[in-house]
């Protein structure tokens, strides 16, 4: 049962689209949707066409540059398309974050760090923040730790919570020797307050691992034990750099700890070269290849199975492999790794990463319970074909299964800070308020576009941002008055518990109690995800915070999300309409839909109860959850 994650979902709409797309939102869903040669034709129209915005212009050179690069492995291709969307003069901080990446993967880090200098385009602190960390990367490669140091401590406190800014600085710190510093970055990765690790390393030592083992004058077997400890958490540039500067391989090469990390790093390696060539021939193939695409997933699965037969061969060198236990059971839970293998969307996917969390919980909504196990997954080896294409502007959150759910923490972590910075940022809020009126000045357009192609309702993103803003907006003033230095780590903390409760703990919960007492029913996908949606918009704090999965771009495609979407938003346009006089500041003049907005939370709450049978009165709070 698919997930509904706020920063992707891993569908790709197959939609009917013109050969050259006619600017440059369509030519980049052309490419979200995997249609690369057409979304190359795209972007290289919106470039060449002087009547596009120089926004526009910029993106579409930016795009040409990622396929270039993540697709065709052209760096010179790439670096020339960004110094074009440079000279374009729009944006320009995006593309300096584009280039230091590129420039800095290509083996160019001094160059990198030159492109990554200049900060005074980056108006937005986010933006600014992203440029700095690629200044970091560049640096630690250059082993020039004083300037990572430098750019790491010029991030906004917002920025300092991302999870990759505390990995670098962790790294930096372990390269200095500096082991309380390697510590506490380890615990603000995690965003951890009153304890040393997340769930999965609770009985673990992990304060003593790293005071004894992280400086330089440490014992081998200690620096080896500190070294185990990261790979199995995934901190693999902290672990390969680490294991260097102290010269791990020949002062230690015997170490069982050593020697397990350092098979791990080989496994890692091996896999994620193999997954890039695929990934780049996927890329260039129609997902209605299904032959094709079943071809490279038997290839994949055989070698995925040699891959994991060679790794235990190699650990059981270092120790016996448990009784009972197989090559896949016996690397996951050396290496402490998740994983899933399969089609994603149409696509051969492997998903794997760290577990960081694995908890069971009583769910209860309405009077009935069910147990559902929760993991969240960290530091992905892999995240499937498409959140390599998506290239981190989107990624699979997670997949799940009736009484099990999947969390990749990654997106749901940056999707927070995204939503800090709004609410924290006066500059990042003035563009985030600019972009929703610029978008919500074409909602009415698209929905009568979609209307006169025979649909009711469509994605409405001006919609998505004033709801989004809104939902800010109201978890701010749920925290009272808080001192200004704290803010950033208290909205973070509290929309980070609000998201998981919406996403994991009320729709996911929908799913167990579904499946505990309505098999009967026989429900389609998209019942249950229809169901499940709604419980979000009934049991979480703030209903609005649920239309970030339902007001999305899988409206009316025939996926199960999109059909239970389209159903939802169908239904509240239709009572917008039937109760325009309950809804204050309604327009006649506007179509109902895009004035979604002005429900209360009451209104949606209430909308939503008429279409949920499962809503109906019984003793006690309607939705809970206990710890087990």
């Amino acid at each position: 049962m698919s997930v509904p994650f706020r920063i992707a979902l891993a569908v790709a709409l197959q939609v009917g689209t013109a050969a050259v797309a006619a600017d440059y939102q369509a030519a980049k869903d052309l490419y979200d949707q995997g249609e690369i040669a057409k979304a190359k034709a795209a972007f290289s129209a919106v470039l060449q066409d002087n009547a596009q915005s120089a926004k526009d212009r910029a993106g579409a050179a930016r795009g040409l540059a990622r396929i270039d690069w993540l697709i065709g492995g052209n760096a010179d291709a790439a670096t020339t398309q960004l110094q074009q969307a440079l000279s374009i003069g729009a944006d320009q901080c995006d593309t300096r974050i584009y280039l230091a990446r590129v420039l800095r993967e290509s083996g160019r880090p001094s160059e990198a760090v030159a492109a990554a200098s200049d900060l005074s385009t980056c108006i937005e602190r986010p933006d600014r923040d992203d440029l700095l960390t690629e200044r970091a990367r560049a640096s630690l490669e250059l082993n020039d730790l004083v300037g990572a140091e430098r750019s790491l401590g010029q991030i906004s406190r917002v920025g300092a919570l991302a999870p990759p800014v505390n990995a670098l600085k962790l790294e930096t710190a372990l390269l200095q020797g500096r082991a309380t510093g390697a510590l506490q970055a380890w615990r603000d990765y995690f965003w951890l307050n009153s304890s040393d690790a997340p769930p999965a390393f609770s009985k673990e030592p992990v304060r003593a691992i790293f005071l004894s083992g992280a400086s330089a004058t440490s014992s081998p077997s200690a620096q080896c034990r500190l070294l185990n400890l990261l790979t199995r958490a995934g901190f693999d540039d902290a672990a390969e750099s680490f294991t260097a500067r102290r010269a791990l391989d020949r002062r230690a090469g015997n170490d069982p700890n050593c020697r397990k990390a350092a098979t791990y790093l080989g496994f890692r390696k091996q896999l994620t070269d193999y997954l890039l060539v695929q990934n780049r021939k996927m890329a260039l193939m129609s997902v209605d290849d299904k032959a094709g695409m079943q071809k490279i997933a038997d290839a994949m699965g055989e070698f995925l199975t040699g891959l994991v037969q060679q790794t235990a061969n190699k650990l059981k060198e270092v120790e016996p492999m448990p009784k009972g236990d197989g090559p896949v059971g016996f690397v996951s839970d050396t290496f402490n790794l998740g994983s899933t293998f399969g089609f994603t969307s149409g696509y051969p996917s492997v998903h794997l990463g760290h577990v960081i969390e694995n908890d069971t919980r009583q769910v209860s909504q309405y009077g009935k319970t069910a147990q559902l196990n929760f993991r969240i997954y960290d530091q992905m080896i892999a995240n499937g074909f498409q959140s390599w294409l998506w290239d981190g502007e989107m990624q699979t959150g997670g997949w799940g299964s009736s009484g099990q759910i999947i969390q990749i923490r990654t997106p749901y972590a940056l999707s927070t800070i995204r939503w800090t910075a709004i609410a924290t940022d006066p500059a990042t809020r003035r563009k985030a308020e600019q972009d929703a009126r610029e978008k919500s000045a074409k909602d009415a357009s698209l929905l009568a576009q979609a209307q006169a192609s025979g649909h009711k309702v469509t994605y409405l993103p001006g919609l998505a941002d004033r709801l989004k803003i809104q939902s800010i907006d109201q978890i701010r003033a749920s925290l009272g008055r808080v001192p200004q230095g704290a803010l950033a780590e208290r909205f973070a903390e509290l929309e980070d518990k609000l998201t998981t409760g919406h996403s994991i703990w009320k729709h996911e919960g929908r799913h167990a109690l579904d499946g505990k007492y309505l098999k009967d029913r026989n429900f389609s996908q998209a019942d249950l995800e229809y169901r499940a949606k709604l419980a979000e918009i009934l049991l979480g704090e703030y209903p609005r915070m649920a239309f970030g999965s339902i007001n999305d771009d899988l409206v009316n495609s025939d996926t199960s999300h999109g059909i239970a979407n389209t159903r939802i938003m169908s239904s509240y346009a239709h009572w917008i309409q039937a109760h325009s006089k309950e809804v204050k500041g309604y327009d006649p003049s506007e179509p109902a839909l895009t004035q979604l907005d002005k429900l209360t939370d009451a209104q949606l709450r209430s909308v939503a109860a008429g279409l949920a049978d499962f809503a109906t009165a019984s003793a006690g709070s309607p939705s809970g959850t206990s710890r087990r």
